[in-house]
C-alpha cells in the first residue's frame, strides 16, 4: 500500500514538470541534455516507508548505471525516513517530500542550465571519490568552457593518483581522460556530445 501511495503522489507532483518514472521503480528522472536529476524514494530493509534522495548524474562518462555525482540524501526537520503507519498521515508526508524534491530539482536545473553557469559550482564541489571523479568532472567542465590551463591541472591531478588496488573503474576513468586530452577543442566538444548520447542509450533514457 505505501508504495502505491508514493507512486500516486509522485505522479501528481512530477508529471506536470515532465519528470518520468523509471519503469515501475521508486525512481523518477528529470533528464536534461547532459545530465539527469534522480529522485529516489529509497526503501529501508525491514521497514515500511521511504527516505528521499535527490541527486544529479552527469552523462559525460560512459557507464550504464546512474550515480549520485552531486547531491544525495535529503534531510528535513523531521526524520530522514518517513515510516508508513497510517495512510492519510503517510500521504501527507510523501507530499512534503515531493514539494522538497521540486524545489531541489528547480535549484539543480538553474545551476546546470549551461556549461558556463555550472562551471563554478562543479569546480568547488567536493565529489565522492573527489580525486578520481572530481578531477574528471572538473577537467570536463574546464574543457567545455575552454579553460585549457585549468583543465591541464585536473588532468595531471587524476593521472598522478596511484591505483594501489588495481581497481578497474579507476583505470577506466584514467583511460577516458587520456583519450579526451588528445583532442582539439572542437573535436573534444563533438566527442563529449557523442559520449552523452551513447551513455543515455546505455542507461535506457528516452533521448527523443
Amino acid at each position: 500500500m505505501h508504495s502505491k501511495i508514493i507512486n500516486k503522489v509522485a505522479k501528481e507532483y512530477f508529471k506536470p514538470h515532465s519528470i518520468k518514472q523509471k519503469g515501475r521503480s521508486r525512481i523518477w528522472l528529470d533528464t536534461q541534455d547532459w545530465f539527469s536529476i534522480i529522485i529516489e524514494f529509497q526503501p529501508f530493509s525491514g521497514r515500511l516507508g521511504t527516505a528521499l534522495n535527490v541527486a544529479v548524474n552527469f552523462h559525460w562518462l560512459e557507464q550504464d548505471y546512474f550515480s549520485f555525482d552531486v547531491g544525495g540524501r535529503i534531510y528535513t526537520e523531521q526524520e530522514q525516513f518517513i515510516e508508513y503507519k497510517d495512510e492519510d498521515d503517510f500521504e501527507v508526508q510523501v507530499k512534503n517530500f515531493c514539494e522538497i524534491a521540486i524545489i531541489k530539482i528547480s535549484e539543480y536545473r538553474n545551476i546546470f542550465n549551461s556549461f558556463e553557469n555550472a562551471k563554478d559550482f562543479i569546480l568547488t564541489y567536493n565529489f565522492t571519490s573527489n580525486s578520481i571523479y572530481g578531477n574528471y568532472h572538473k577537467y570536463i567542465i574546464c574543457r567545455l568552457t575552454k579553460n585549457s590551463d585549468l583543465a591541464r591541472k585536473y588532468f595531471q591531478n587524476l593521472l598522478s593518483i596511484e591505483n594501489e588496488h588495481n581497481l578497474a573503474w579507476i583505470d577506466k576513468v584514467k583511460n577516458a581522460i587520456r583519450e579526451l586530452n588528445l583532442l582539439s577543442d572542437d573535436e573534444f566538444f563533438k566527442e563529449i556530445q557523442s559520449i552523452i548520447k551513447r551513455t543515455k542509450i546505455m542507461k535506457k533514457i528516452d533521448t527523443e
